[in-house]
C-alpha cells in the first residue's frame, strides 16, 4: 500500500491541495453566522415541600420503589417557558423574522427560529439560552428578548400569587 501511494504521490499531493483550496473557497463564500448566548441561574427552592419533592424525584430513579410522580424544578419551568410558543412568537413578531427569513408562513418562521435557538439545562442547574443569526446584534437582542419574556412571566406569576395570598 505504501509503495502504491509513493508511486502516486504527485496525484495524492495534488488532490490534497485541491481539496484544501476548495474548502477555503467555500469557507470564504458562505455567509457569516453569529451565536449569542446567555446563562442564567434559576432561583433555589428553600421550603420543606420542595425538599420532599426533590427526594421523591431522586427516588423515581429506582423503579422498585414505585412511581412517585413527576417533579419540576424552577429550572425545568424556566426552560419550558423559554421554549414555549408564546416566547417564540413574541421574538418572531418583535424582530419581524418572517421578513428576515423571507418566509410567508408563520409556522415555518417559528420552525426556523426553533432550529436557530436553543435552551439547555446544564448539570449544575444553570440554563443556557443561545440564538444564532447572520447579524450579531440581532442575535444578541433576540437572546435578551427571550430572557425579558421569562422575566415578564415571573412578574406575572408573582403578581398572581400575591393576589391569591391577599
Amino acid at each position: 500500500l505504501a509503495m502504491l501511494v509513493w508511486r502516486q504521490r504527485v496525484r495524492v499531493v495534488l488532490a490534497t491541495a485541491l481539496a484544501g483550496v476548495l474548502t477555503l473557497l467555500v469557507a470564504f463564500l458562505l455567509p457569516r453566522w453569529y451565536r449569542a448566548s446567555a446563562v442564567i441561574l434559576p432561583p433555589e427552592e428553600a421550603d420543606l415541600m420542595s425538599n420532599i419533592s426533590m427526594a421523591s424525584k431522586a427516588l423515581t430513579k429506582f423503579p422498585s420503589i414505585g412511581d412517585l410522580g413527576e417533579f419540576f424544578t424552577p429550572a425545568d419551568i424556566y426552560k419550558a417557558v423559554l421554549k414555549s410558543r408564546t416566547v417564540q412568537e413574541a421574538v418572531v413578531d418583535r424582530f419581524q423574522l418572517m421578513k428576515v427569513y423571507r418566509l410567508k408562513s408563520r409556522e415555518k418562521t417559528l420552525k426556523m427560529f426553533g432550529t436557530l435557538s436553543s435552551v439547555k439545562l446544564a448539570p449544575d442547574g444553570t440554563i443556557r439560552v443561545t440564538v444564532e443569526d447572520r447579524d450579531a446584534r440581532r442575535a444578541a437582542d433576540m437572546t435578551m428578548a427571550m430572557l425579558e419574556a421569562l422575566d415578564r412571566f415571573n412578574i406575572e406569576k408573582r403578581n398572581t400569587q400575591a393576589h391569591r395570598t391577599r
